[in-house]
């Protein structure tokens, strides 16, 4: 009935109001497990993995036919790029790599592209990035 979902309606508020107004662990009673140093050093060292020119490309290519997929021009700017090498990079980095490879691309395509197409269906999301992958040459 239209008064239970009211009142039920009215405790889940209650309960979010709850949580949020709840005090956080003051900051002094946290440990850091790094050091922002030992962070900035991953972070350039991570900034620093080669990539290759053809791989750029292959990046630029992703991305115009994600483009044609979607049957839309802007749906991917160029900050959706950077953030793509940017996370290429990083993969490349964690897993021990001496410079960025076509797998490392691959592996994180779908997680950088994925809330570009909040429109979509998460599974309809997921086909379209594969498709992008298996139709795009890899050099």
């Amino acid at each position: 009935t239209l008064s239970s979902s009211s009142a039920a309606s009215d405790v889940y508020k209650r309960q979010q109001l709850a949580l949020l107004t709840q005090s956080a662990t003051p900051p002094n009673e946290l440990t850091a497990l790094l050091e922002p140093g030992e962070i900035r050093s991953w972070q350039d060292q991570a900034n620093a993995m080669p990539l290759h020119p053809d791989l750029a490309g292959y990046m630029v290519n992703l991305c115009a036919q994600l483009r044609t997929l979607m049957e839309e021009p802007s749906l991917i700017s160029m900050r959706a790029l950077l953030h793509l090498r940017q996370a290429a990079k990083a993969q490349s980095w964690l897993d021990g790599a001496t410079a960025v490879h076509p797998e490392h691309i691959q592996s994180v395509f779908t997680a950088v592209m994925r809330h570009r197409l909040l429109g979509l269906d998460p599974t309809e999301g997921d086909t379209l990035l594969r498709e992008c992958l298996n139709a795009t040459r890899v050099p």
